[in-house]
Order: structure tokens, then sequence, then C-alpha cells
């Protein structure tokens, strides 16, 4: 499911952080969407809430910041319900909640 030079780590108790470097929105949201298909076809019933925060290719924000937006992200997916994702992009404060097939409702990691 990952590439080589993806980096995922524990970010607090029940959070977890995945770097995807060389990925624009589009392919974060596309890695967020097998994970949220990859849950649903476990048998378990799961879910994730993701946040999405994207930086680059023109203008870069600094690592903390993109973790603290990713993390920003995540809580309003858990906030609007289970199973979404939130994504935004460099100085974008509203975000957007992204519709994911297989999540279960259908309605996120860091690029």
């Amino acid at each position: 499911m990952c590439r080589e030079g993806d980096v995922a780590f524990r970010y607090g108790g029940d959070e977890f952080c995945i770097l995807l470097p060389d990925t624009d929105c589009e392919g974060a949201m596309s890695f967020s969407a097998r994970l949220h298909e990859e849950l649903a076809m476990s048998g378990r019933n799961l879910t994730i809430s993701i946040g999405i925060a994207c930086t680059g290719p023109h203008n870069y924000c600094d690592p903390e910041a993109l973790i603290l937006k990713a993390d920003q992200m995540m809580y309003r997916s858990k906030k609007a319900g289970s199973g979404l994702t939130h994504m935004c992009h460099d100085g974008d404060d509203e975000g957007v909640c992204c519709a994911v097939p297989g999540s279960s409702i259908d309605g996120t990691a860091a690029a």
C-alpha cells in the first residue's frame, strides 16, 4: 500500500501520521480512499477519520505547521462523523470534506 520513501509512525495514543513525499493532494486523497477501502474489506466494524495537509510545490510550510494542519483536519473529520477525510492545502484554513467510497459514511496523512 505504501511506496518506498513513505513513512508511517504513531503520533499519539490512537493517532498515526503517514508522510507521503512527492505526493500531490489528489495522490493523498487516493491513498486515503485506499485506506478506507482496505479497512472496510477487513471484515471488522472499524472506521478511521483522516486529516490531510498538503504543501508545495511552489511554496512550502514548515513541518510543524504541516502536522498541525493535518491534525486539525483529522479532528474535523472526527467531529463530522466516522469514516471521513478532510483535506487542506497550504494556507487553506477551512479544509474540504471529501467523499470516500467504501467508508461507513459516504462522505485523510500529510503530503
